[in-house]
């Protein structure tokens, strides 16, 4: 018999009221056929990463435990639409621009996925500060699909932390 498996996604944006689309986009999920949200870490301000002519970000993880019979890209499709509904604009000439909100999908359970859709965990999550603290307050023992700590791939970048403002 399968179980419930526990996904780790990541919320993002820096185009004015983060908290209200957070906490929408957050009770959308809850109410999701086979979700239950069970953790959200603080929130947090970043830095802008690879555009820094951009609004500072803010940041959240939320922990989601999903029915057996959810797969990932079921998880993926949904939070694309729901991205979509809450105000996200895709702009194809500026990837890591501003934007409404941004949902990740980090881990799903170990699973280790490669596909043109979808990447488990997420390739750029061990280099990000802005999603290992967060993950790291709502899970503080997490390991990746390979046994590798998540509290290690934090040590391997850096960064500083003053007041939940993250720079790096």
């Amino acid at each position: 018999m399968k179980r419930a498996v526990t996904a780790y996604i990541s919320l993002g944006g820096n185009l004015g009221n983060e908290v209200k689309r957070f906490t929408q986009a957050l009770e959308t999920m809850n109410n999701w056929q086979g979700i239950q949200v069970s953790a959200v870490s603080q929130l947090y301000r970043t830095e802008p990463q690879d555009d820094a002519d951009q609004p500072w970000f803010s940041n959240q993880v939320a922990a989601l435990v999903c029915a057996p019979e959810l797969t990932p890209n079921d998880l993926l499709d949904s939070m694309l639409r729901l991205e979509q509904k809450l105000g996200r604009n895709r702009d194809p000439n500026r990837r890591f621009g501003p934007r409404a909100i941004d949902l990740d999908l980090l881990l799903f359970g170990t699973m280790v996925l490669r596909s043109k859709k979808l990447c488990l965990p997420h390739p750029r999550m061990c280099e990000r500060a802005f999603v290992l603290i967060p993950l790291l307050e709502i899970a503080s023992s997490l390991r990746l699909p390979d046994g590798e700590p998540v509290s290690a791939c934090l040590k391997k970048i850096q960064y500083s932390l003053e007041d939940r403002n993250i720079f790096q």
